[in-house]
């Protein structure tokens, strides 16, 4: 079974850019963000015309990729560790050549998770500005979180994914975009029936993996503003407040000597080391520790 990957058109033909060796891929795994895979460099000779019909972030995680491309100046340069490279949707190049020893996190901004994720903020529309080799610590730092989520096998739930995306987006098109997506101030939190609904709704759902879309569904918002209203209204995300009921009701479990491994199942956890990490962080002691001292 084949699976999606990204994509470039290469000299008139659309196949997979891996770039060299494709070293892992959100696609296939529980992920419920953009599509992203992690590459090793290697080398590519020149092409005579590329195309790339999706916008791309790229972000180099070891070593060093040089690149020469035409459509670029200067036509050389160089990313090294922490460069961060953006291709907007439309782009192309008439020669492209890469070499170098280095591995990258490769991300696709797709429409329709943009759609799903922010209707009312038309991202999609946006146009990225091209940017060849910069250094931007928060964008990183959101990469960085998604891959290694992605690499764990996504223990965090849809919820964290859909968050993480949905952020990356918005700081695209507030720092790296041509134009500033129009869309009103959000103003105040949820409204009391709302956030009665919503939280009611987790309370009743807290074994399952909630998402972003599902919540703000429950609450009749779009998702970027149904995270911004909730944040307001409770001062934490829908994430942070859903772990929190979870180890709150764990420690209610696990005082009346439920299984470590049932707790972690019965409440939504990935594993029980997923739920014994999640428990010693908020917590500061272990699930099998908190038992022995109740």
């Amino acid at each position: 079974m084949s699976h999606r990957c990204i994509q470039r058109v290469i000299n008139g033909q659309i196949r997979p850019d891996i770039a060299g060796g494709l070293l892992w891929s959100s696609e296939g795994s529980p992920w419920s963000g953009f599509l992203v895979e992690r590459k090793r460099a290697r080398r590519i000779y020149p092409s005579h015309r590329s195309f790339w019909p999706t916008s791309r972030v790229v972000l180099v995680t070891a070593g060093e990729i040089r690149i020469e491309d035409s459509a670029q100046t200067p036509p050389r340069f160089t990313a090294g560790l922490d460069c961060v490279l953006i291709r907007p949707a439309g782009y192309e190049s008439a020669s492209l050549s890469s070499s170098g020893d280095g591995e990258a996190i490769d991300l696709e901004l797709d429409a329709g998770t943009l759609a799903r994720l922010a209707p009312e903020e038309r991202l999609g529309e946006v146009q990225l500005t091209l940017r060849q080799g910069i250094r931007d610590p928060q964008l990183s730092g959101l990469l960085r979180a998604m891959a290694r989520e992605v690499e764990s096998d996504c223990p965090t739930g849809s919820l964290y994914g859909e968050a993480l995306s949905l952020a990356l987006a918005v700081y695209l098109s507030r720092w790296h975009s041509s134009r500033v997506a129009s869309s009103k101030p959000i103003r105040g939190g949820l409204s009391r029936p709302q956030l009665t609904r919503v939280l009611e709704y987790i309370r009743s759902n807290l074994g399952c993996d909630l998402s972003l879309a599902g919540l703000a569904e429950v609450a009749q918002l779009s998702p970027r503003h149904f995270a911004r209203a909730f944040r307001t209204s409770l001062g934490v995300s829908p994430h942070q407040y859903l772990l929190s009921l979870r180890i709150r009701e764990a420690r209610r479990l696990l005082g009346l000597r439920s299984s470590i491994v049932e707790v972690a199942l019965q409440l939504g956890f990935a594993s029980q080391s997923h739920f014994t990490d999640c428990f010693h962080r908020v917590t500061g002691i272990t699930p099998k520790r908190y038992q022995e001292v109740q």
